[in-house]
């Protein structure tokens, strides 16, 4: 076992309020004001510091991910047709989040400009990278460990690392309004929830970073001025509401269900300090 996977599940509580420390430098990251000082604030270049920064921060929490020993949540060969079915109702929310409908009746338009897709588009890429590898790669299986390995305490680890990543959003506040923060909130525990299960169901950190980056896509828009008008429209409002309740039950029946023994084996939680002291 080596030293920091050691020190991590000796000290799983510490080492999660490191992690968070970690993630709040992290989220603090002023890509808008380098931006600002050196190009202007031009959108396109917020963008591109944006994703290269959160790209060089997501560094180290892979390097702890490997470290810890949850490194496996980055190998394919587990992955099974099962949890990939079983992760669709989670994409589909993701999918549902761009404003597909706003768009086609004309109530709100969205223009990327000539060049301003693929730096958005990567943007959103490097956020749901930056996030999941913290909350998911790390905070997550940390309260695995931490929490009884039943069904009980697999659900307490989802909504308690959840309720930390909603909670995270709180600095949010700093830049911006108050009341749509608390909305950010409580919508970023339950996408939290949701990449938590497909990182169950699936073994893989990579899904849950693909749904957190697809959901991002529509998510961002007005953020980098790229939309106008009015998106939630009374038949959008309820497009989201039929297709958040429907995922929302598939994705709970799901977990209920299915046996997450192996999960914990993948991610290295079998194994206890005292079981294996040789560092290697």
């Amino acid at each position: 076992m080596r030293t920091l996977e050691k020190s991590a599940k000796k000290g799983t509580v510490s080492m999660i309020l490191t992690v968070l420390l970690y993630a709040v430098g992290a989220a603090s990251f002023p890509s808008a004001k380098l931006s600002a000082w050196f190009f202007s604030s031009d959108v396109t270049a917020t963008l591109v510091i944006g994703t290269v920064g959160k790209i060089l921060l997501s560094a180290f929490p892979v390097y702890l991910i490997f470290q810890f020993g949850f490194g496996k949540m980055f190998d394919f060969r587990g992955v099974t047709a099962v949890g990939l079915l079983l992760s669709v109702p989670a994409f589909v929310v993701a999918v549902d989040n761009f404003p597909f409908q706003p768009i086609f009746v004309g109530s709100m338009d969205v223009s990327f400009g000539d060049f301003g897709f693929v730096p958005y588009a990567a943007y959103c890429l490097a956020v749901g990278i930056m996030e999941e590898v913290i909350f998911r790669g790390l905070i997550f299986p940390l309260f695995m460990y931490k929490f009884k390995r039943t069904k009980k305490g697999l659900f307490r680890t989802i909504i308690v690392s959840s309720a930390v990543f909603g909670l995270m959003h709180l600095l949010n506040i700093i830049g911006g309004v108050a009341p749509f923060v608390i909305v950010q909130v409580v919508y970023s525990f339950l996408i939290g929830a949701m990449c938590a299960l497909v990182l169950l169901f699936t073994g893989n950190i990579i899904f849950p970073i693909l749904v957190h980056a697809v959901f991002d896509l529509g998510g961002l828009l007005y953020d980098f001025e790229f939309a106008v008008g009015k998106q939630w429209t009374a038949v959008h409002v309820a497009i989201t509401a039929f297709f958040s309740i429907v995922c929302a039950a598939a994705l709970i029946t799901a977990f209920s269900v299915r046996d997450f023994d192996g999960v914990y084996t993948r991610f290295g939680l079998d194994v206890r300090p005292e079981e294996k002291t040789v560092d290697k």
